[in-house]
């Protein structure tokens, strides 16, 4: 390479590897042997091969994704630059689904753990708040009119704000969501949503280490049940990359004497998941747009996913019928005692971390 008008080595910029006669790129990293001063246009076109090229290798991939097992039987095959990284694939497909879940939740109906705690307390305190300044001028306009009986008047209006909305002045915290504290803790509502939570339990005097985290979070839950709903769905993804390895783990103990290595179960995990996701976004998507009562949808497309699974375990360890029912009903059940134990996990994680 020529730098300053001088004959230099001619090695890698970017590695510093001497590189061979006539030698257009690096045989160690990859990069192209060209001047130091590159030109916008130069850096834009090669913005714009590398966007192309990821664009018709995911074009090539997705239509494959489709038939159980193909891709990672493509893959061994050595047909690894055809396609799209399985890895990469994954990753994307996989922020674009918790991106989607975060967008499309409302907090505590995404969790579903206690609507009545999240919804009707919070509602009844903030329908308490919008009444004190109607509550102060009746008053000042039965002190203008001392001599006329405006109660109805002022009993009518109030009516037409409550609309079915029954005032609460306190919570029992521990009624409903013990987690482990066995007393009971009565706390006015004004006191759960105007004071942080560390002024509250010294106010209540909440005495020992395991009840005050507890009442802690649990006043963070009831106050902002959304950003709760958040961390959790934040932590799921944490919890997918705990089932690849699971479910590899057993896809190998299942297909033990078949002389499977370990990376070929975890490619195909991989792939089903990848597949199983952009159902889901898919699924998501169109939700909005379905009129009618969505559970039977994905009651379908839940079974959709478990044919998904079986061809895929049929075409790539090529075993019998009867043998491939079989483990794939063990590789399910072991699976979804897997995922009971990651959403466990990332619920109880998301409850001591939000």
């Amino acid at each position: 390479m020529k730098q300053g008008g001088k004959d230099t080595e001619n090695r890698c910029l970017n590695c510093h590897t001497l590189l061979p006669e006539n030698a257009i790129y690096c045989p160690k990293c990859g990069q192209k042997d060209k001047d130091t001063k590159v030109s916008f246009l130069r850096i834009v076109g090669e913005a714009v091969a590398t966007l192309l090229n990821l664009e018709s290798a995911l074009f090539r991939t997705l239509p494959n994704l489709l038939i159980p097992g193909k891709l990672t039987l493509e893959f061994f095959k050595g047909k690894q630059k055809k396609y799209m990284n399985p890895v990469r694939l994954f990753l994307w497909v996989s922020l674009i689904l918790v991106a989607l879940l975060t967008f499309r939740s409302d907090g505590a109906d995404v969790i579903n753990l206690n609507k009545e705690l999240l919804s009707e307390y919070k509602q009844s305190w903030e329908m308490k708040r919008a009444l004190s300044p109607l509550d102060s001028a009746m008053e000042k306009t039965q002190n203008l009119f001392p001599y006329q009986n405006l109660r109805p008047v002022f009993d009518s209006i109030r009516a037409q704000y409550l609309q079915n909305i029954p005032l609460k002045d306190s919570l029992d915290m521990n009624k409903n969501f013990r987690m482990g504290v066995e007393d009971s803790l009565v706390v006015s509502l004004d006191d759960l949503y105007e004071l942080n939570p560390d002024s509250l339990l010294n106010k209540y005097q909440v005495e020992g280490f395991w009840n005050r985290i507890i009442t802690k979070q649990k006043i963070k839950f009831l106050v902002d049940g959304k950003s709760f709903g958040t961390t959790v769905i934040g932590k799921l993804t944490w919890a997918l990359f705990f089932l690849l390895p699971m479910l590899a783990l057993g896809l190998k103990v299942v297909y033990i004497r078949r002389g499977f290595f370990y990376v070929e179960h975890l490619i195909l995990a991989v792939h089903v998941h990848t597949f199983a996701f952009l159902l889901f976004i898919l699924m998501l998507l169109a939700e909005p747009l379905l009129k009618t009562n969505v559970g039977p949808a994905w009651g379908i497309l839940l079974l959709v996913i478990g044919l998904y699974v079986l061809f895929a375990q049929k075409l790539y360890y090529r075993q019998g019928w009867a043998k491939t029912i079989l483990k794939f009903i063990l590789i399910q059940i072991y699976y979804y005692i897997m995922l009971s134990i990651a959403m466990g996990l990332a619920l109880v994680i998301g409850f001591f971390l939000f």
